[in-house]
């Protein structure tokens, strides 16, 4: 025996998919925004932390090797700019510096870092 008007096809029909195509549509058009806007500070974040590494790094090389050194701007990523006052930083032997603020900029953040030309110390204003 057999029910008449019973189908026994299954599956999505085109409405249901569009439906679907639609809302992950919308859900990549809040998402997209939000991760490239996450990926640009993560990168700003990382320039201003490797320049003060590197600062930090200069530092210990003139103390340790006991002679002049000077600061080198790393590389960074596109759209980020790095300024540095003055001809460039140099640590002496014994810590100090010629003293000198860099500047990085990313859009609408930006940070100062100032090396102190008495003891050498790096800090940073944000």
């Amino acid at each position: 025996m057999s029910v008449i008007g019973k189908n026994d096809q299954s599956g999505f029909t085109l409405i249901e998919i569009l439906v679907v195509i639609a809302i992950l549509g919308l859900i990549a058009g809040i998402a997209f925004p939000a991760l490239e806007r996450t990926v640009a500070q993560q990168q700003y974040s990382m320039a201003v932390r490797s320049v003060e590494l590197a600062l930090h790094e200069a530092r210990a090389s003139a103390v340790l090797k006991g002679r002049v050194t000077s600061f080198m701007l790393p590389r960074t990523s596109e759209g980020i700019a790095i300024r540095m006052t003055q001809e460039g930083i140099f640590f002496f032997s014994d810590g100090s510096a010629n003293g000198g603020n860099i500047t990085i900029t990313a859009g609408r953040r930006e940070a100062v870092i100032k090396v102190d030309p008495v003891t050498g110390l790096i800090g940073q204003n944000k």
